[in-house]
């Protein structure tokens, strides 16, 4: 994943994970209580303004049932 010059994360991740998402008819809400986070920190992730840590990336993968590396776009 690469930051942009106005510190934003390029979208491969953000848009993955709001397509996978979307496809699971999962909320941003039920997303973030799955996650043990507020709904806000997890709207970020898709948005681009912050990235999960590894620990995150790991309860996405099985939360979706992805790999992460589909997810950052390997």
């Amino acid at each position: 994943m690469k930051e942009t010059p106005n510190g934003k994360v390029e979208s491969t991740f953000a848009d993955r994970l709001r397509q996978t998402r979307i496809a699971q008819r999962l909320t941003q809400a039920e997303m973030a209580t799955m996650l043990g986070i507020e709904r806000s920190s997890y709207t970020y992730y898709e948005t681009g303004k912050t990235q999960p840590n590894l620990k995150t990336l790991k309860k996405l993968k099985k939360i979706l049932n992805v790999s992460i590396d589909y997810l950052v776009g390997d």
